[in-house]
């Protein structure tokens, strides 16, 4: 009796499924995430995956080099997660005789980078015009994160894309302790991503600088992401926006523990953001039951839903802040439980699986 077997009851499938990613972080980026939920749904499918990436860390996962994926044959299936340009990948899918498909994360368009960083700026240019290739490779099956990312992939010519959402730490976060620690008398607002100008986090301080001058009621805002030392003055700008103001505060990195205590003391979630290919953090936010405020950009109107106030200006932002709702986001908590729940999500990739896997490969699969 294998390890599996001891695990699951039951023999793997015969077929290989393998999961491509340039790099694996276990830490908690999103592609790393999603490349992680796949892993584990498809154990639970009745596949014994493997991820293949250039950088190899163990994390609990079977992790191969790249240079052992052209062993995938026939009937075997890789999926691919696109999140950067990567020649050495598109080499090896390329010449791959398997069946092959693209999960579609998005790059970031490079005119958000160009006055701060050029080596995003060389990156993001070379994801977006090394895309067009992989869409051209014959046979491929596309997944996207969203409808919009979808869209883009059929803008090139793909004429099958279905959309599965991306897995997320989001279980982990509702199951940590809970920190009873509240602010009384106090309004808090929460933005949660990575420090990066795409983020719009100019236009989330302005907005909330300006309510808060308003408000009869203490305003405070966390901003949880890390910055990234290649992207130059962009979190200069914004602390120089803040000035010696208390009420903003920048926190570099959060535990699990952490941020669910954020998220649990939050009166509201806010994002500007100006491109988004799905946004974790708000649908974190309605597992939570926190109102959110969004900008209209990219795939948030379609994340968020009607769970969210979904903002086309800066005066709307100022005002959604100042008219924020005394009750949880119920509507949230339904968004997230029916279409973003690890449940959901597994799922809608099943579906996916079952209809682009060998049929001998999926005639049993369970969620």
């Amino acid at each position: 009796m294998n390890l599996f077997h001891r695990l699951f009851g039951r023999e793997p499938k015969d077929g290989r499924v393998g999961l491509m990613v340039p790099s694996m972080s276990f830490t908690g980026d999103a592609v790393s995430r999603d490349v992680i939920g796949m892993y584990h749904a498809l154990e639970a499918m009745g596949y014994e995956p493997s991820v293949y990436t250039s950088s190899q860390k163990a994390g609990g996962l079977r992790t191969k080099p790249y240079e052992a994926a052209p062993r995938l044959n026939g009937p075997d299936l890789l999926i691919y997660h696109y999140c950067t340009g990567d020649q050495k990948a598109l080499e090896i899918i390329g010449a791959l005789k398997c069946r092959i498909a693209i999960k579609y994360h998005n790059v970031t368009p490079s005119r958000f980078y160009e006055p701060y960083s050029p080596a995003y700026t060389e990156a993001t240019v070379r994801a977006r015009e090394m895309l067009p290739k992989f869409t051209k490779i014959p046979g491929l099956h596309g997944i996207a994160d969203s409808s919009f990312n979808r869209d883009e992939l059929t803008a090139l010519g793909m004429s099958s894309v279905d959309v599965v959402p991306p897995f997320h730490q989001i279980s982990e976060l509702l199951n940590a302790p809970i920190d009873p620690t509240k602010e009384p008398n106090r309004i808090t607002i929460i933005t949660v991503g990575r420090i990066a100008p795409n983020k719009g986090l100019e236009q989330s301080i302005a907005a909330f600088l300006e309510a808060s001058a308003s408000s009869s009621t203490p305003m405070h805002l966390d901003i949880v992401g890390g910055s990234d030392e290649r992207i130059f003055g962009y979190k200069d700008k914004l602390i120089a926006l803040v000035g010696e103001r208390k009420n903003v505060r920048f926190i570099e990195s959060a535990s699990v523990a952490e941020l669910a205590a954020l998220y649990r003391n939050a009166d509201a979630y806010l994002t500007a953001s100006e491109h988004e290919g799905f946004c974790v953090p708000v649908v974190e936010a309605m597992a939570f039951g926190v109102p959110v405020i969004a900008s209209d950009n990219g795939a948030l109107p379609e994340t968020c839903g009607n769970a969210a106030v979904i903002c086309k200006s800066h005066p709307d932002v100022v005002q959604a802040l100042l008219n924020l709702p005394n009750e949880k986001n119920e509507i949230g908590l339904v968004r997230y439980q029916s279409l973003y729940s690890e449940h959901a999500i597994r799922a809608a990739f099943a579906g996916v699986i079952t209809r682009i896997a060998p049929m001998e490969y999926s005639a049993q699969l369970a969620v």
